[in-house]
C-alpha cells in the first residue's frame, strides 16, 4: 500500500478530508515541528517510524481484503494518509489517517471497518480493548476468520519484534481510549501448540506492561514449594489487578495455559484470566495443573 504524504494547515475535525475516517495512528513520542517564515522545519527522525509504517502496510492491506470481500457490488478501498497539522487544531501534530472510501459508504460500512480497526489491533498487540468484544459482533464469522489469517501471518513475520518508537491507534479523534502498540510485540511460531491448562492462586509480584508481563509467586503446598512463574499477558486490565492486588496485600486467581513451538521449544506461559480475591481459610489451594 503507497503512503501519501500531506504537508498541509488542518482547519478543524469536521475537515472534509476526515469525512470516513476509521482510524487514526499517532506516535507515542512528541515530534519536534516549528513554523519558520513560510516553511515548516520538522527533525525527519521525529516522523519517520519504520514500525509504525510496518505496521500501517499491513493494517492497510488487511483491511483492503476485508474491503474486497464485503463490496459485493459496489468498490471500497481503505487509504492511509499522513498529515502534519503545525497548530495541532485536531490535538496532535502529526497523524496518519484511515480512510474509508467507496460511493457506497455510510454510518454501517464505516461501524464495521472501524471495529475491525479494533480487532485487528488487539490481535496483534494482545491487548484487547474494552470495545474488542463489541467489534467482533460487527464482523460476521467469514470477515473475523479472513482478519485472523491477515494477522497471523503478519505475527509469524514480526513474533517478538521490538517496537523501539511506539504508537497509539484510535478509531476517531473522539476515541478517548485508542490501543498502545509498543514494548515487544507477542512470539508467535507456526505450529504453536497448548500442552498444559493452568489454574489456581498466587501472590503478585509484579509485571512490565512494555513487556507485556506478569510476574506471580503461584501457590505450593508451602513456601519452599511456591513457584515465581512468568506469564504473557494479552489483557490490560490484568495489570490493574496486579496492582490492586499488591496494594491490598491480596492473591489473585488465575487462569492460563503452556505454549511450545512445533519443535518442542519455546515454552511460554500465557495468563488467560486473572481476578482479585479475598484472603479466607479456603484461598490456600495448591497450584493446579489441569491436562
Amino acid at each position: 500500500m503507497e503512503l501519501e504524504i500531506n504537508a498541509l494547515q488542518i482547519v478543524g475535525k469536521d475537515h472534509t478530508e476526515f469525512n470516513g475516517a476509521i482510524g487514526v495512528l499517532i506516535p507515542s513520542t512528541r515530534p519536534r515541528l516549528a513554523l519558520v517564515g513560510n516553511f515548516l522545519q520538522i527533525h525527519r527522525e521525529d516522523v519517520t517510524n519504520p514500525n509504525q509504517c510496518n505496521f500501517e502496510a499491513f493494517i492497510g492491506d488487511a483491511l483492503n481484503a476485508l474491503a474486497r470481500l464485503t463490496a459485493v457490488e459496489e468498490l471500497l478501498a481503505v487509504t492511509s494518509t499522513f498529515f502534519l497539522d503545525p497548530h495541532e487544531e485536531t490535538g496532535f501534530p502529526v497523524f496518519t489517517l484511515l480512510k474509508l472510501k467507496g460511493a457506497a459508504v455510510d454510518e454501517e460500512k464505516i461501524n464495521k471497518f472501524r471495529a475491525a480497526v479494533v480487532f485487528v489491533t488487539s490481535e496483534i498487540t494482545g491487548h484487547q480493548s474494552m470495545f474488542y468484544g463489541l467489534s467482533t459482533q460487527q464482523l460476521t464469522e467469514e470477515e473475523v476468520s479472513l482478519l485472523s489469517a491477515e494477522c497471523h501471518r503478519f505475527s509469524i513475520k514480526n513474533s517478538g519484534k521490538k517496537i523501539t518508537n511506539g504508537f497509539t491507534v484510535y478509531t476517531d479523534f473522539e476515541d478517548e481510549f485508542g490501543l498502545p502498540v509498543s514494548g515487544e510485540l507477542p512470539r508467535v511460531s507456526d505450529g504453536e501448540a497448548v500442552t498444559e491448562v493452568l489454574s489456581g492462586l498466587a501472590w503478585p509480584n509484579g509485571y512490565c506492561e512494555t513487556s507485556n508481563v506478569v510476574y506471580l509467586r503461584v501457590d505450593g503446598e508451602n513456601d519452599t514449594t511456591a513457584l515465581n512463574v512468568t506469564f504473557q499477558c494479552r489483557h490490560p486490565d490484568a495489570y490493574d489487578i496486579v496492582a490492586q492486588a499488591k496494594l491490598c496485600r491480596s492473591k489473585v486467581r488465575y487462569q492460563g495455559y503452556r505454549t511450545k513451538g512445533a519443535t518442542g521449544k519455546n515454552d511460554r506461559l500465557n495468563l488467560d484470566s486473572i481476578e482479585l480475591v479475598s484472603m479466607g481459610p479456603d484461598d490456600n489451594e495448591p497450584f493446579q495443573l489441569k491436562p
